[in-house]
């Protein structure tokens, strides 16, 4: 089973994709936190298949098997050696990306991705700190 979440609108007619894969969809009370993907929502739909990228993207859905994932990016001043951190964008994907390292003559860049917001806000704050 294949899970979409709806996190700009409660599920209704005109909302979702209406195949032949289509199994059910469930609303919520009120929009609520979904651990599936760490973000709030509105309820969900269930298809037996994957849905294509498009549909997904038409109907503003967030695919269950895609997690978010938080971006710090370190700066190291090669002259100083003085570390600086700041948040970078989030990504939603279904395993976690590898972190990138640049090397320049200035300084020297790397991304890292956490699994919690609150890892990825912490090592700001550390690395901000020392």
């Amino acid at each position: 089973m294949n899970r979409y979440y709806s996190k700009l609108r409660p599920v209704s007619l005109g909302t979702y994709p209406k195949n032949d894969n289509y199994i059910n969809h469930h609303n919520f009370d009120d929009r609520q936190f979904c651990d599936d993907i760490q973000d709030y929502a509105w309820g969900y739909v269930e298809y037996s298949h994957p849905l294509s990228k498009e549909e997904i993207d038409r109907y503003d859905l967030v695919d269950a098997s895609l997690r978010k994932f938080y971006g710090v990016i370190f700066r190291v001043n090669n002259r100083t050696n003085k570390t600086t951190a700041r948040r970078y964008k989030d990504v939603m994907a279904s395993v976690k990306p590898d972190d990138v390292e640049n090397h320049g003559t200035i300084s020297d860049t790397v991304i890292s991705w956490y699994e919690t917001e609150e890892e990825a806000n912490n090592d700001v704050k550390e690395y901000n700190n020392v």
